[in-house]
């Protein structure tokens, strides 16, 4: 991993998980699903807002969400992983290509699970997701 991508984890790399992606991109959005379901992973499903990422986590109740921190209509990434804490046991990769020092620091605050510099391939995301499985 390069300095622009930070996880945490187990390293087990063994089950599938369960992924919801909350971009509000569609092409990055289709994109991560098509790298996560290649790599034999269950996307449960995609957001591009705030309320219908809080709303699909608590249907859903995913093992991971990827959660790119600008959303659509205004919508904020970092809001989303206040609103479900204490709601869903989930681990959650922050996506996002303006991963600042001090951004970083406001995020880990939140106890994410990894964050992931934009743009990134699919060792970039499919190694996130194994350190979690």
């Amino acid at each position: 991993m390069d300095d622009t991508d930070q996880f945490r984890g187990s390293g087990g790399g063994g089950r599938a998980l369960r992924v919801l992606i909350v971009e509000d991109d569609a092409l990055i959005a289709m994109d991560a699903e098509l790298m996560l379901l290649d790599a034999g992973q269950h996307v449960v499903g995609i957001a591009a807002e705030e309320d219908e990422a809080v709303r699909m986590a608590l249907i859903h109740r995913p093992d991971v969400i990827l959660l790119d921190l600008r959303l659509a209509k205004g919508g904020c990434g970092r809001r989303v992983a206040e609103r479900l804490a204490g709601e869903v046991d989930v681990s959650i990769i922050f996506a996002s290509g303006n991963l600042t020092p001090v951004m970083r620091e406001r995020l880990a605050a939140l106890s994410p699970a990894g964050m992931l510099g934009k743009p990134y391939g699919p060792d970039q995301l499919i190694g996130a997701i194994h350190e979690l499985a």
